[in-house]
């Protein structure tokens, strides 16, 4: 019964993927900025398509810290005397 589930979660995932990049595929600039995010290792299509539409195709970003803030790698250290905290 499980393995059942299993396959069939498996074959709605992968129904969703060609359906995710059919819809993307329909604008020729989404299409390119998803394929070119896909070229970075460890970006699938489901990482890149939700890159590019959080950020509204990169529209939102103005600069290198505003995309390294978004990732989340912005972390900072606090240290004084005994005291040490990341901030971010």
């Amino acid at each position: 019964m499980k393995e059942e589930q299993i396959e069939f979660y498996k074959h709605q995932l992968q129904r969703l993927r060609v359906e995710l990049l059919s819809i993307a595929k329909q604008d020729s600039d989404l299409y390119k900025k998803i394929k070119k995010l896909e070229t970075i290792p460890g970006i699938g299509l489901e990482t890149a398509i939700i890159l590019v539409s959080e950020t509204n195709g990169f529209q939102l970003i103005r600069n290198i810290r505003q995309l390294v803030s978004y990732a989340g790698l912005d972390v900072s250290h606090n240290e004084s005397g005994m005291y040490k905290a990341s901030l971010k």
